[in-house]
């Protein structure tokens, strides 16, 4: 199950109207209206009213190949970027609503020129524009173009990246490793120091606050 909380993690709630599933990723707008969830078999489930009703996901085109291992989107989810776990990056983005419908619908784009990886992550800033994707046994990339061009990121090494998270404007990064490590940027990713008062822990996932 999905499972949220209104009280800063003192209590949790199941989200029984989206059903027990194999979920691999979820993301939401910032007030929580808004929630995209995913499944291995390669399912989008939406939800417009905080989690009450759930709609089922339409991909207008051709659709992801593969089920989601990364996923992010901005305080508004006007747009989406996930990675699939064959190494391709899209950029989603919901098509006109039916209300009347059960079902809503998603236009999907390969971001090409991210190429083929084994992503791991992906972080992306307030206004859209900026993206950071980590790579398993590589290193981070990030794009200042909504995704058009990329840059590798030489000076993050080449580790076996997890997760990545950023503040709204892409001045502060923080990443972990599988490797219990943690580093971290403050001047937008061109310089990174391993964070050595973080207790080195199995972390799985890590955030900024915005």
């Amino acid at each position: 199950f999905i499972r949220y909380t209104s009280n800063e993690g003192n209590s949790w709630n199941k989200v029984y109207a989206v059903g027990n599933d194999d979920f691999t990723s979820v993301v939401a707008n910032i007030d929580f209206s808004k929630i995209l969830l995913t499944t291995k078999n390669k399912q989008f489930k939406y939800s417009d009213n905080g989690g009450e009703k759930w709609y089922d996901i339409y991909m207008n085109d051709i659709g992801l190949v593969s089920h989601v291992v990364a996923m992010a989107t901005n305080s508004t989810m006007e747009q989406v970027v996930v990675a699939c776990s064959q190494g391709t990056m899209y950029k989603l983005t919901f098509a006109n609503e039916n209300k009347n419908s059960d079902k809503r619908v998603l236009n999907s784009k390969i971001l090409t020129t991210a190429g083929t990886k084994e992503w791991s992550s992906i972080t992306i800033s307030k206004d859209f524009k900026k993206i950071a994707a980590t790579v398993n046994n590589g290193y981070i990339y990030i794009s200042n173009d909504s995704g058009i061009t990329w840059n590798k990121i030489m000076a993050s090494g080449s580790r076996s990246w997890k997760d990545i998270t950023s503040n709204s404007d892409f001045t502060v990064f923080i990443a972990i490793t599988n490797d219990n490590e943690t580093f971290k940027s403050i001047d937008s990713g061109i310089n990174w120091i391993k964070v050595n008062t973080i207790d080195s822990r199995n972390w799985v996932s890590i955030k900024i606050s915005h």
